[in-house]
């Protein structure tokens, strides 16, 4: 068996306003199902926002940089992580037996920060 599995990364995935939000980013309701922010991958200036977040797919797009992607997505390009670790750093941020949308931004936080004091 793998480290992960399908189920795990469709799992994860769902987090991507949790993930977001654990980086700072202020999402903006715009719609039903939509958020705005400004771009959170550091690649492009972006004034206005630019970011469009997808909450009923769990993805995002930019219109700045054209980045796009899920909570996966996020994480690597944040932490500079594989697939494979910014998936079990996810899981282990969002453990299977807690739903999409419950996670607290101060639990991630911790998470990240003895993270980065274990390097």
């Amino acid at each position: 068996m793998g480290l992960f599995t399908k189920g795990d990364v469709a799992r994860v995935k769902r987090h991507l306003p949790e993930v977001l939000e654990s980086y700072g980013v202020e999402l903006e309701r715009h719609g039903f199902h939509i958020r705005v922010a400004r771009c959170p991958l550091h690649i492009h200036e972006d004034n206005p926002p630019s970011f469009v977040v997808h909450l009923r797919k769990g993805t995002f797009y930019c219109f700045g940089c054209s980045s796009r992607g899920s909570a996966v997505d996020v994480v690597m390009a944040r932490e500079n992580a594989t697939f494979a670790a910014a998936v079990l750093l996810l899981r282990e941020r969002f453990p299977p037996h807690r739903a999409a949308g419950t996670a607290s931004v101060r639990s991630m936080e911790r998470v990240r920060d003895e993270k980065a004091a274990n390097r």
